[in-house]
């Protein structure tokens, strides 16, 4: 038994302390043990080192999902909360024109059903870091991702928080992982000039590559066209740009 106590608050959100626990609890059960209690109260650690029966409760709430073989980065902070543009099922104000500018902070979301694993990759602009689940931070931004929330709903997004030319954005969605019995499809949101735009997006394919790339890979991947999803014009594009500083 291993009974672990903490000094302080020394976590980022509930979430973050959820999921330590979680660790420890499926670690130990791995190597033989149990967490016996884990707290920032002494006196609770103490406690349960006599007779409590926490860890028999923590040991059936907590079970390692097999199906789950990606290793990846969870983002985890105090401010992102619930991401209200991404995460809402009807949008009450879809943008149904163009936004009055073209350079400027941008948000990129995909949300879709089913039990199936979809990643999004976005880069500002051609030969910047691309934001994806394994590379979460970059100088432009982050990468943001909700690992299956529910059964039916999952979301991740990409936040580039300096200026970027929605003409140089560059915006991917690899179908990463599972079956699906027909093509599967989503839902592209992007926030641009304080206004919100959706267009849906799909795959020819039937079932997931693990991220492959290269030319036989086609079908694993759509791009996405964000000055389409904006609703501007090919024919507003200027001849020549310099990347936004």
């Amino acid at each position: 038994m291993v009974y672990f106590g903490f000094f302080g608050d020394p976590w980022v959100s509930e979430i973050h302390q959820e999921k330590i626990a979680r660790f420890w609890t499926l670690y130990l059960k791995g190597q033989g043990a149990k967490l016996g209690s884990f707290a920032g109260d002494l006196a609770t650690v103490f406690n349960a080192s006599v007779g409590s029966n926490l860890a028999e409760a923590r040991d059936a709430r907590y079970e390692i999902n097999r199906a789950q073989s990606k290793i990846e980065m969870l983002r985890i902070t105090r401010d992102i909360g619930v991401a209200d543009w991404i995460t809402r099922d009807v949008l009450p104000n879809i943008a149904q024109r163009p936004p009055s500018i073209t350079v400027g902070p941008m948000k990129i979301g995909i949300r879709w059903q089913g039990n199936i694993d979809l990643d999004l990759y976005a880069t500002p602009w051609s030969g910047a870091e691309t934001l994806f689940f394994e590379h979460t931070r970059s100088p432009e931004g982050y990468y943001f991702k909700d690992h299956r929330s529910s059964p039916q709903r999952e979301y991740e997004f990409i936040e580039f928080e300096t200026l970027v030319d929605v003409w140089q954005v560059q915006a991917m969605v690899n179908f990463y992982e599972g079956n699906a019995p027909r093509d599967p499809s989503g839902e592209i949101r992007i926030e641009f000039d304080g206004k919100i735009f959706s267009g849906p997006f799909s795959f020819s394919a039937s079932h997931g590559n693990k991220g492959r790339s290269g030319r036989s890979q086609g079908e694993f991947w759509t791009r996405i066209d964000v000055p389409a999803i904006l609703k501007l014009s090919p024919n507003g594009r200027d001849a020549a740009f310099a990347r936004p500083r």
